[in-house]
């Protein structure tokens, strides 16, 4: 079973710079792209996940919620950021489902638990039933639960990271790529420039000019990608950073197709 990845960044589906704002119009043409592209590609199985943006991250640094219930807020801070969390994936999921497409929002909260922000359970069965029923699965960066902290924060690479491990080993399914989109031609050098490739020997080359988000982004901005996203190669599965706000782009990735982009491998 061929499987893909997408990943829908904060940057692209809202306007990071103003918290809940959505970019309804960029998240429709994306849904409309998903559906030519399972048209075309029979038997393609799909695994969606969306970044927080404009929607998770100011409330997750207001409350501190990636190192646990940190005051009397806490609790309630980590239930309002993960319902702002799942506000927005149920944007990208009602947008895919307007568009004829079987999709399924599924938190992290409900698949993963931590101790100390280290994985100690893990639960992404739904996961895999959902592929073999053919429905799109839609995760997302979002608050889990800790025994030791109260709460910490995944983020959608990292939570995509695991449960691409967890297929990888299950056997039956060929992930032959990842696709992580935002508002940017991929990952750039110190002179603007695009690089075309990462890898993990050649990291150090590049990471004194990989910056963070410009936006509030609790979880670590464009270095924290790439080091997700070099994990993932690490299993075999090599990853594209691409430019989303670009028509066709995200079509053409799926289809296997080359475009001007940051690859990761």
């Amino acid at each position: 079973m061929e499987v893909i990845f997408i990943k829908f960044g904060g940057s692209l589906i809202t306007v990071k710079e103003r918290p809940y704002t959505a970019r309804p119009d960029v998240i429709k043409r994306l849904a409309s792209e998903v559906r030519d592209a399972l048209q075309e590609r029979q038997g393609l199985r799909l695994v969606i996940g969306n970044g927080g943006g404009s929607y998770g991250h100011p409330g997750a640094a207001k409350y501190g919620t990636i190192d646990g219930f940190c005051d009397n807020t806490g609790r309630l801070g980590f239930c309002k950021v993960h319902d702002d969390a799942i506000r927005l994936n149920r944007l990208v999921v009602n947008e895919l489902l307007n568009h004829g497409i079987p999709a399924l929002g599924l938190p992290a909260s409900a698949m993963f638990l931590t101790g100390k922000r280290e994985l100690v359970y893990s639960s992404p069965e739904s996961i895999k039933e959902s592929l073999n029923q053919e429905i799109i699965p839609v995760v997302f960066g979002s608050p889990i639960l800790d025994t030791h902290n109260g709460c910490t924060i995944y983020s959608a690479d990292r939570v995509i990271g695991i449960i691409i491990k967890f297929l990888t080993h299950a056997g039956r399914y060929n992930i032959t790529r990842m696709v992580s989109l935002g508002n940017y031609e991929g990952v750039l050098d110190s002179h603007g420039n695009i690089i075309p490739e990462i890898t993990k020997t050649g990291l150090n080359k590049v990471e004194a000019c990989i910056k963070g988000s410009d936006a509030t982004d609790v979880t670590g901005g464009m270095l924290s990608k790439v080091t997700e996203l070099l994990d993932i190669a690490s299993m075999g599965t090599e990853s594209f950073i691409a430019n989303g706000m670009v028509p066709g782009n995200l079509y053409k990735l799926i289809m296997g197709d080359n475009i001007e982009c940051t690859a990761i491998r």
